[in-house]
């Protein structure tokens, strides 16, 4: 355990209970919990190199936004049970058992957020469980968000193929606005009440498009490897892309420096935003979340490549 894993540590006092149907099937926030510690241990276990900053990072927002240990829970549950989804559905981790394939270890989740997050049968549907629960109790409607999210995994688990399928722009920037902006940034400003602010995950979308536009740069070697093309059709036949395996040709190199000039544009247009109604009136810890979390990593990366 590294120094700053306690971070994500509450102390173990009271515990809950999911609203399940059955004692049987009550989830404890011991037990929620140990499901977590679990997911960021393995994440740290096998990919150290790519999450150990993300998580820091990820540690300071939720001190910093989610002072409330129920709200803080719910996105450490939701956070730990879809990362388990997105490993799966990436092939990064085997299917868990019963389930057969990627797609149907997803489509099992939906469906068990559709039914109201009752009756679990394993540990992602438990930590999801335990979201609803809190959720519940704080008067908040969660469901909607993690669904979009889902949509977007499967999306991803259907078309992973060693033989490379490639989709158009439009095809891409839907699934990839479900996840980003209406799923993982709409959550977040529930969690955080800066809806109630009259923030809308619409005015955060420039800073969600360019988090996307460095996430895919960032895990364009590892995507590919595990049958994932990331690539639009449209680039590909605009810069002359024969291989998307080859990171080093001169097609894919020239479209990592357009779409790193791309996210550098969508971050000032974000940081122009910043200055007016209503992003103006986010709370200070909010804005400062943004920027260390999202905002400056993936700037960062972006300089990077054109420096290079």
């Amino acid at each position: 355990m590294t120094c700053w894993q306690p971070l994500f540590i509450c102390d173990l006092v009271s515990t809950g209970a999911v609203c399940a149907k059955k004692e049987s099937e009550m989830v404890s926030r011991r037990e929620a919990q140990r499901l977590w510690e679990e997911v960021f241990s393995q994440m740290l276990e096998t990919r150290a190199r790519k999450y150990q900053y993300f998580l820091a990072g990820l540690a300071f927002g939720i001190r910093i936004l989610l002072p409330q240990r129920k709200r803080a829970d719910i996105f450490r549950c939701v956070y730990a049970s879809l990362r388990r989804a997105d490993d799966v559905a990436d092939g990064d981790i085997p299917n868990p058992p019963p389930h057969n394939t990627a797609p149907e270890f997803i489509e099992r989740l939906i469906s068990f957020v559709e039914i109201g997050g009752t009756t679990p049968e394993d540990n992602a549907e438990k930590l999801l469980s335990y979201a609803f629960m809190l959720a519940k109790e704080e008067n908040i409607d969660i469901s909607g968000c993690v669904r979009k999210i889902l949509d977007s995994l499967l999306f991803d688990a259907r078309r992973r193929n060693p033989v490379l399928q490639v989709f158009p722009a439009r095809t891409l920037d839907e699934y990839f606005h479900r996840m980003d902006i209406e799923g993982t940034i709409e959550m977040c400003l529930l969690l955080t009440e800066e809806n109630r602010r009259s923030v809308a995950h619409a005015h955060l979308s420039d800073l969600g498009k360019a988090t996307r536009i460095y996430y895919t740069l960032r895990d364009l070697k590892e995507d590919t490897t595990a049958g994932l093309c990331n690539i639009s059709q449209e680039d590909i036949h605009t810069f002359g892309i024969s291989d998307v395996r080859d990171n080093s040709s001169k097609g894919i190199l020239a479209w990592q420096r357009l779409q790193a000039q791309k996210g550098l544009r969508l971050l000032r247009q974000h940081r122009a935003c910043m200055r007016w109604p209503p992003l103006i009136e986010m709370n200070l810890r909010t804005k400062a979340v943004l920027w260390f979390v999202y905002e400056a990593p993936a700037g960062r990366y972006f300089r990077t490549i054109l420096r290079s």
